[in-house]
């Protein structure tokens, strides 16, 4: 975490340095990957228009709105976790490309990026972000869509953490600089079978 929060300081800068994964994920069998979430009884769905205005009017996220707009223009789509009628965790899914700064990428039939995973800080430490995210793919496989992407900062230790938990698997490891917004290096330092 403390070099994510380096790298998040130079970002501030101008000065962008990311080693990344992109990696595969799938729905697998759920028996023997610890997703009982900590709090109960809890709902998962996708939201609407006016239900991401209202997720993103809470204080903690209100500086994503723009994003969030562009995601919905873009048909993204939001899926959240609630608890007590309280926005717990929620993530976003592109069913047509890879939507990322760091590596974009056109999706094939039955295929999704995922991506902006957050847990509330209130309900941090409770399992909801690998449960959220298997919910998420049983919807989606409901939609035709077997074949997860996702990408993920190497120090991003929670990320890491809960796609582990999901035996989701490391597709290729890659770094980016990049300086005022201008890309300089982009490259694939490792390709995984």
């Amino acid at each position: 975490m403390v070099l994510l929060s380096i790298s998040h300081l130079l970002e501030k800068i101008g000065l962008k340095i990311v080693p990344y994964y992109i990696t595969r994920e799938y729905l697998d069998d759920k028996a023997g990957l610890n997703l009982e979430p900590k709090i109960k009884p809890i709902t998962c769905s996708f939201l609407s228009s006016a239900e991401v205005k209202e997720l993103y009017s809470q204080a903690e996220i209100r500086d994503l709105t723009n994003e969030s707009a562009a995601w919905l223009k873009d048909e993204c789509l939001c899926f959240a976790l609630k608890y007590q009628q309280e926005y717990a965790a929620y993530m976003w899914c592109n069913l047509r490309y890879c939507n990322s700064d760091l590596s974009p990428f056109p999706l094939k039939k039955g295929e999704a990026y995922l991506f902006r995973a957050r847990t509330m800080d209130a309900y941090r430490g409770k399992n909801l972000a690998p449960f959220l995210r298997y919910e998420l793919y049983r919807k989606l496989a409901e939609m035709g869509h077997t074949q997860f992407y996702s990408v993920t900062e190497c120090f991003n230790a929670p990320a890491v953490s809960f796609k582990k938990k999901l035996k989701a698997q490391n597709v290729k490891l890659c770094f980016y600089a990049g300086l005022f917004h201008r890309r300089l290096v982009n490259i694939t330092l490792k390709k995984y079978s």
